[in-house]
């Protein structure tokens, strides 16, 4: 039996004196919701702000939410035909807005989307893989967001036939190595995703690392991520533009990249330590391709069996991944690297575009093409 314990909490104002009134929440939850329109609402809480579960049609149209506790996002929303829209998030805890929806098996998209927020200074307690947006689900629209100062990523996530475009992610993996503004990974069953005609600003720590790495990237496609077009957005004074990390027929055209150190690292992990993901025959106790395993220890079949991939939708949609394993398994075949601008003044070490040879890539099945400077 424990004894109760009567505390008290002193509060300590900035400049030594009190310019507003002060208020604490209790709250766990301000909304918990089941189909609703809310517009032009403030909210504060201890935990998420808005758990929305299961919903449908429900959407927040210029709406403040700020300073939540708690591990979870300040507005949660899973369902279909949910919006998020013209809203301010910020000071959140954890993660600014987490959606889901639409069905993986079915490819049915959830028409929902998050467009035209201003979604700043998250991730104040639970440092890493707390996103300014984290998404999931199938035929999210993501857009027009600014998506700024993240000690991690900006935005992350999975699922398949989203469409990422015209958003600012700025000041983003500030303090934390191995990491992607936009960040992906670990699967060859989502498929169709398209990143464009963002901005990405800023992609470097400014805090002092325990461990040196030069990874900090604008967009991460981690442990062979697959199948994601990228094109017409530009990267300004990243670490590394674009991680393309051993995956599978994703295109990288019509880029730009300003002052970045590297534009474009690329390279065959499943062909040397993450190999016995991309086998054929790897066990089902290795884990999938949604974390239930490590970058080391997933086995990516399992994602592809449990949406059938050999079968419609799948086979449909996409056609490639009918014969995934009869078309060289681990090397990252498909790839397409070609019509990119870049410009190295301002560079740190004067700056690369492709880390590897195109001799090099060729080997892998993939081409690299008409690339070139442009300052």
């Amino acid at each position: 039996m424990t004894t109760p314990v009567s505390t008290r909490l002193y509060f300590y104002p900035p400049g030594g004196a009190l310019a507003a009134d002060v208020s604490v929440s209790v709250l766990p939850h301000v909304l918990r919701l089941r189909g609703a329109l809310v517009e032009q609402a403030e909210t504060r809480t201890q935990g998420a702000a808005v758990d929305a579960a299961r919903c449908s049609s429900v959407s927040f149209l210029s709406t403040s939410v700020s300073n939540s506790g708690g591990a979870g996002a300040c507005i949660a929303i899973s369902g279909d035909s949910n919006t998020i829209r013209d809203s301010t998030v910020s000071g959140c805890a954890g993660a600014g807005v987490s959606v889901d929806g639409g069905d993986t098996e079915t490819l049915r998209g959830s028409n929902s989307s998050v467009v035209g927020n201003s979604i700043s200074n998250f991730s104040r307690l639970v440092r890493t893989y707390a996103p300014g947006v984290h998404f999931d689900g199938v035929g999210l629209h993501v857009g027009n967001n600014s998506v700024r100062h993240a000690p991690h990523s900006c935005m992350t996530g999975g699922g398949s036939n989203h469409v990422f475009e015209h958003n600012r992610l700025e000041h983003c993996v500030y303090e934390c190595i191995d990491a992607g503004a936009f960040y992906v990974g670990r699967s060859w069953a989502q498929r169709g995703n398209v990143v464009r005609f963002n901005v990405f600003h800023t992609v470097r720590p400014t805090e002092r690392l325990a461990q040196r790495s030069c990874s900090q990237n604008a967009l991460y496609l981690d442990d062979q991520m697959s199948g994601y077009d990228v094109y017409g957005n530009t990267i300004v004074n990243a670490t590394q533009g674009v991680l393309l990390g051993g995956g599978r027929r994703n295109r990288l055209h019509n880029n730009t990249f300003v002052a970045c150190d590297v534009d474009v690292a690329f390279d065959a992990r499943g062909l040397s330590w993450q190999r016995a993901s991309c086998q054929k025959n790897c066990s089902a106790s290795m884990g999938d391709s949604c974390g239930l395993g490590t970058s080391t220890t997933s086995c990516f079949a399992n994602a592809l069996r449990a949406v059938h991939y050999t079968r419609p939708p799948y086979a449909a949609a996409f056609p490639e991944l009918a014969s995934i394993y009869q078309e060289h398994p681990c090397v990252p075949v498909g790839n397409v690297i070609e019509d990119n601008r870049y410009c190295h003044a301002g560079s740190k070490g004067g700056g690369l575009f492709l880390d590897r040879s195109e001799a090099q890539v060729r080997q892998w099945y993939s081409s690299v093409s008409n690339n070139r400077e442009a300052c």
